[in-house]
């Protein structure tokens, strides 16, 4: 199995030019070059000797197959890239070895990840943060071709700017000799516009390292293996998005608290009453799925921060910003004159993030939707500027619908109350995830019995 994002780990890049490809399976003649083609998806397979050991790889080209002769070679000036191009430091291989080999134990002091990017003082605030334990051979030994041939592989959404989402329906052997197909395992693989750098690498190490410390939580998405810059996890239900259009007031409440809890879990990775290690960073409807029973699972962290404390001090080390979005991102992550985030961000951005969720939950719309000029547009570059400039100078948060004040429903209002306290403006002021999840536990089970003295049983309490 050797999707493109697979190539991390004979450190090779492949740049192509912009073709796509007519046919289902076809040898173009040329020696060490297939093409795998479909009406959805297609392939470039290429088998270069002297490199990798005479290794073929296969490339996601992003794109479906159509309407181009399958023998055009590469585009002009392309070229094959090794990468990286020269082995300068052993975090080139943390994709690919485990972080305790033997082979690059005695060279860890050598590591640049994780670093700080401001702060020299800032070192890892555990000894975790430093690791990676990759798993390619659960990748290579999926067969992409046949795989893609008999259905069991299957593109399930290029939604996402970063990552391809892959079904996977795994055959297991039963003791009984009888085999039992799991549909269950996503495996997530980087675009191809994408190059491979660095810092890619490192993202996809935090995504793969936070999720294998946060087993122990049942809000956290499963992790099944990583390699290079792919991932395998386990396969969500639905989206949060859809299941909570579905729910009661009262059981949205309930679904808000296990998505406190979950967050929790990751700034408490390293226990509670400690300093938070982990901000995920990327809190959104988009990165929450949730499993057959309707549990958060929150999901994606290739763009976590991984916590850091003074050297000196002990004392955790802010971070800065990279991706600013007036409409989600918190007061101190707007974007000011010279580019960079106006504040000093810590883990209290997931609980702004936390208080959109809230916003969602109790009014159905996403924050700030007020200010589009009609139902589904999209905001405009101005009506962006005008939220930035609204959080960071005023401290406004967005509006509540008038309809939503007007319901009188307890529970709803339980959600608001939430989010006002997630959406304070100054960091220090808003509540830790774990004080958030239990307001909403104690404050329902207030209502719940008020309900149940004055007669007025919920219908599904």
């Amino acid at each position: 199995f050797s999707f493109m994002v697979l190539l991390v780990a004979s450190l090779h890049l492949i740049n192509f030019g912009n073709h796509s490809f007519e046919g289902l399976h076809s040898n173009s003649g040329r020696s060490g070059k297939n093409i795998f083609l479909s009406d959805k998806v297609s392939f470039l397979r290429i088998n270069h000797r002297g490199l990798a050991r005479g290794q073929p790889r296969t490339f996601f080209m992003g794109k479906p197959a159509k309407n181009v002769d399958p023998s055009i070679p590469l585009a002009s000036g392309r070229k094959l890239v090794i990468y990286p191009a020269e082995f300068s430091d052993v975090t080139q291989l943390y994709g690919l070895q485990s972080s305790d080999d033997a082979a690059i134990t005695g060279s860890m002091e050598r590591k640049f990840f994780p670093m700080h990017e401001t702060n020299a003082d800032c070192v890892p605030m555990s000894q975790w943060q430093t690791k990676s334990f990759p798993t390619c051979n659960n990748l290579h030994e999926m067969g992409i071709l046949p795989s893609l041939q008999d259905d069991s592989l299957r593109l399930l959404s290029s939604a996402g700017s970063w990552r391809d989402a892959w079904r996977f329906k795994a055959s297991v052997a039963r003791p009984s000799n009888e085999k039992q197909i799991l549909d269950n395992v996503i495996i997530k693989t980087i675009k191809f516009e994408h190059t491979l750098q660095d810092r890619y690498l490192e993202f996809s190490r935090v995504d793969a390292l936070a999720m294998e410390r946060l087993t122990s939580s049942p809000y956290i998405m499963g992790i099944n293996g990583f390699c290079g810059v792919s991932v395998i996890t386990e396969r969500g239900t639905n989206t949060i998005e859809h299941v909570v259009n579905r729910l009661s007031s009262r059981h949205k409440v309930d679904l808000a608290r296990k998505v406190a809890k979950s967050i929790a879990a990751v700034h408490e990775i390293d226990g509670e009453g400690n300093a938070a290690a982990i901000a995920h960073n990327d809190i959104n409807l988009g990165n929450i799925f949730t499993d057959s029973k309707n549990n958060p699972l929150l999901n994606d962290f290739n763009i976590a921060v991984l916590m850091m404390k003074d050297y000196g001090t002990n004392q955790s080390c802010s971070f800065p910003g990279h991706f600013p979005n007036p409409q989600w991102k918190a007061p101190e992550e707007q974007v000011g004159p010279n580019g960079n985030a106006i504040g000093e961000l810590n883990e209290k951005v997931d609980i702004y993030a936390l208080g959109n969720l809230l916003f969602r939950f109790a009014t159905d719309k996403s924050p700030w939707r007020e200010m589009a000029s009609t139902r589904g547009a999209k905001l405009t570059g101005e009506q962006q500027k005008r939220i930035a400039h609204l959080k960071a100078d005023k401290g406004v948060i967005p509006m509540v619908p008038e309809r939503t004040l007007k319901l009188n429903d307890p529970y709803i209002d339980l959600l608001l109350e939430a989010m006002e306290w997630c959406y304070q403006f100054k960091p220090e002021e808003r509540p830790t995830a774990r004080e958030v999840a239990e307001f909403l536990e104690k404050s329902k089970t207030e209502l719940d019995q008020n309900l149940v003295e004055f007669g007025r049983f919920p219908k599904s309490i």
